[in-house]
């Protein structure tokens, strides 16, 4: 479940050139794979940085999705980045700021009403296959 929060984060201090406040950071892994790969160019080469991104982006609920993002992008103006950052920066803008397709909003919403048992459910269900090729291929 990507939208799985493990535990609650302490909110953590952040400041910019007039203010200083608390800003709560997500737990989910979504979170943590971002924070994780600021600085790994390496996740860049191959394009699977993005490729994982866009799976956490297809199959997270909308709030958890955009809360995460917000706050990872707000976090992201207060600290240094190198030209790795930079190209994260653009992937979570493009994200939060382009909104998702209905069909991506649709499959979200199925893949919670069967308890994200996508193996085992999509085949039992009512519909065309095509839509079940399109439940289980998350690309």
């Amino acid at each position: 479940d990507p939208d799985v929060e493990p535990y609650q984060s302490e909110p953590i201090i952040c400041h910019s050139q007039s203010s200083i406040f608390l800003r709560h950071q997500g737990t989910q892994p979504v979170g943590h794979y971002i924070h994780e790969m600021k600085d790994e160019e390496t996740l860049y080469k191959d394009g699977y940085a993005e490729e994982l991104l866009m799976l956490f982006y297809r199959t997270m609920s909308h709030k958890e999705l955009y809360d995460c993002l917000n706050s990872t992008r707000s976090m992201t103006r207060f600290h240094p980045m190198g030209a790795v950052g930079k190209k994260l920066l653009q992937i979570l803008s493009s994200m939060t700021e382009s909104p998702r397709s209905l069909s991506d909003i649709s499959r979200v919403a199925i893949y919670k009403s069967i308890d994200r048992q996508l193996a085992l459910k999509v085949p039992l269900l009512p519909i065309p296959n095509l839509m079940k090729k399109y439940l289980l291929e998350v690309q």
